[in-house]
């Protein structure tokens, strides 16, 4: 699981950050956006997704990502500043089971 958040958050920081002018009353960023409330309401209900990973991207706003344990389902979403929730990547097929550390990574 770790390795796919990880994989997931270098994604979403590689994006392109939206300008802050462009995030005016619309956001500026592309795809379906609403409410923070709406949006987690929506990802809970219909697809019981939980936030397994919080980020952070330096002035521009949070990445969080949203698993389902029963059908392994995800969600990527982007908050930005003014308030607006953005989906910015879903799929299926999280790791609902926690990895094990690499050896090297147990030795450190």
């Amino acid at each position: 699981m770790q390795k796919v958040l990880g994989a997931l958050m270098a994604v979403a920081w590689a994006l392109p950050a939206p300008a802050p002018a462009a995030m005016a009353p619309a956001t500026g960023v592309e795809g379906p956006c609403g409410t923070r409330a709406h949006v987690l309401q929506m990802l809970a209900e219909r697809y019981g997704e939980t936030r397994r990973q919080t980020g952070w991207i330096s002035g521009e706003g949070i990445v969080e990502l949203y698993v389902s344990d029963s059908s392994g389902s995800w969600t990527l979403t982007l908050t930005v500043p003014l308030g607006k929730t953005c989906l910015v990547a879903s799929g299926h097929g999280a790791l609902t089971q926690p990895v094990r550390p690499a050896v090297a990574e147990q030795a450190a």
